[in-house]
């Protein structure tokens, strides 16, 4: 397993995180605080921990995982596939 692995986002992701935080913004300020939080410490741990997540059922892709952050689910190939490129 690799440890340490950088996380590249590509700019189709960045800009979903970014439609998520707009939507989140109007949710009380907690909850956004709270979802925040939550995935910091995940991407923390993938960085550590590249396949964590678990594997994508419904995608026939069998090296794409997934990790859940409150309702939304981040999916991401581990580095050792394509060097955790995240959507």
């Amino acid at each position: 397993m690799d440890t340490g692995a950088p996380i590249i986002w590509t700019d189709e992701a960045k800009e979903d995180l970014r439609d998520v935080l707009h939507y989140l913004s109007r949710s009380p300020l907690a909850y956004v605080d709270n979802w925040s939080n939550e995935l910091t410490k995940k991407l923390s741990l993938l960085e550590s921990f590249p396949e964590m997540g678990r594997k994508v059922p419904e995608k026939e892709l069998s090296h794409l995982r997934e990790i859940l952050v409150g309702n939304y689910r981040l999916l991401y190939i581990p580095t050792r596939y394509d060097n955790n490129y995240w959507r």
